[in-house]
């Protein structure tokens, strides 16, 4: 028969396990998507550099910074792309932070794409004479193959501006999970159900001892 105390702990390890459900971190799909390791893992092509924290553009500790410069020829633009695994019908949350340092109204633009789909294209966001602050973007996107081409784009028109980008992550969206309280709920209810059953086993034990002791005397 197994001990009452064994039933509780059993029954508490699963009562934190039904907890942590849906807690534990989404896989980051994105490569290097702080530019922390210059464009390592990134295609680029265009007027495109890695600017750092020494410029005070990173919006987090040690963190650097894409930068599309700014052109004066029409069509000039700065272009990365990065490859990644998805999978068919499963949703995916985009993130990263963007702005335009020194732009121009009307001529400026920054575009991002996922697997053939365009996400934003923007204009002059908190066009400043210094970094930042920043733009948070954040989409939803569903793929459709096993493989998702994720693409920037930027054009600055002029010299001394450009538009700054860093934290670029692409997650799966979580599947459905039962809520916290519910979790927890579920697992009092098989900690009692537990106890009963063990209450009852030993109730059991101790009447089938009456018996044979009854019939001995």
């Amino acid at each position: 028969m197994l001990r009452l105390s064994s039933i509780v702990t059993a029954t508490l390890l699963a009562v934190t396990l039904f907890a942590a459900i849906g807690q534990v971190k989404a896989l980051e799909l994105v490569y290097n998507g702080n530019f922390g390791a210059d464009f390592a893992g990134w295609t680029k092509t265009g007027n495109t550099n890695v600017i750092g924290e020494g410029l005070g553009i990173g919006p987090s500790g040690g963190n650097a910074a894409g930068f599309f410069g700014g052109s004066s020829a029409p069509g000039d633009q700065g272009i990365i792309s990065q490859s990644l695994s998805t999978t068919a019908g499963h949703t995916y949350n985009v993130t990263l932070l963007v702005d335009d340092y020194n732009g121009t109204a009307g001529t400026d633009n920054f575009r991002g794409s996922l697997g053939g789909t365009n996400l934003f294209d923007l204009s002059n966001v908190y066009v400043t004479p210094v970094f930042g602050p920043y733009t948070p973007i954040s989409f939803v996107f569903q793929a459709t193959a096993p493989s998702s081409l994720l693409q920037f784009t930027g054009f600055s028109s002029g010299s001394n501006k450009g538009w700054v980008f860093t934290n670029i992550s692409v997650t799966e969206a979580p599947a459905p999970t039962p809520e916290a309280s519910t979790s927890i709920s579920l697992g009092i209810l098989l900690c009692l159900g537990l106890v009963s059953m063990g209450l009852s086993a030993t109730r059991s034990k101790r009447v089938g001892r009456s018996d044979i002791g009854g019939a001995v005397g």
